[in-house]
């Protein structure tokens, strides 16, 4: 017998963050493909900024999401890794570094032609922390929430409603946002102490501009300048 007899259970709509198996029960090879399925998913559409600076949803445009493609932003846990004691700040171009064989600056342009192509919005999310960092105060941004902005985003909700202008990194970014507390799409106002928020909010925005030198010879002085600006 001959084919491929693989079974992929999992689907997207149902919005599940794992697969749990039951004790002492024969793991099937459909066990694995869903955990894999969706461990994948959520590597694909969710970044995670541990230091609580980014707003959990935010517009970006052209140049500002080819810039960010090329970053990768991420970051990195204390207790993740060995000697890791606080929140680190990583950057994986294009958000898969080691898969990328060809430099980060054409497939930046590939998202960029695209974009112009079907007219799209590009929205950044982050399901990151909020209030502080990872560690020190900030809790894991509800993903409830993070459902709701991301479908939000999708059916065209966002489209028209106001938004705000991160000073750091130049983002617009939404005021409201049905079924999510307004305070929490701003960043700056889930922190108890502001000017604490703001110095990290430079030294993170720092980081994406020294990152970004290694990239800049291969861009326009357009994506080059769609990044954050430290106050």
């Amino acid at each position: 017998m001959k084919g491929d007899f693989s079974y992929f259970p999992f689907d997207q709509s149902d919005d599940y963050s794992g697969v749990l198996h039951q004790q002492g029960r024969v793991l099937l090879d459909r066990d694995w493909n869903a955990k894999a399925q969706i461990d994948a998913r959520w590597q694909h559409t969710a970044a995670a900024d541990a230091f609580g600076i980014l707003p959990p949803i935010s517009r970006l445009t052209r140049d500002q999401a080819m810039y960010h493609f090329i970053s990768g932003y991420t970051a990195r846990l204390a207790g993740t890794e060995v000697g890791l004691t606080e929140p680190q700040a990583t950057f994986s171009t294009c958000f898969g570094a080691p898969f990328m064989p060809r430099h980060p600056s054409v497939y930046a342009e590939m998202l960029g032609e695209r974009m112009d192509r079907f007219n799209v919005p590009v929205w950044l999310v982050n399901t990151g922390w909020t209030g502080g960092p990872a560690g020190d105060g900030g809790e894991r941004m509800n993903i409830t929430w993070t459902r709701q902005m991301v479908r939000a985003a999708l059916s065209g909700r966002l489209n028209d409603v106001p938004t705000r202008r991160d000073p750091n990194f130049g983002f617009e970014v939404p005021t409201t946002c049905p079924d999510v507390p307004a305070e929490v799409l701003w960043p700056r106002d889930t922190w108890a102490d502001k000017a604490a928020y703001d110095a990290r909010a430079r030294q993170l925005a720092q980081m994406f501009v020294d990152n970004f030198r290694a990239y800049e010879d291969r861009v326009s002085a357009a994506v080059s300048g769609a990044g954050p600006q430290p106050g």
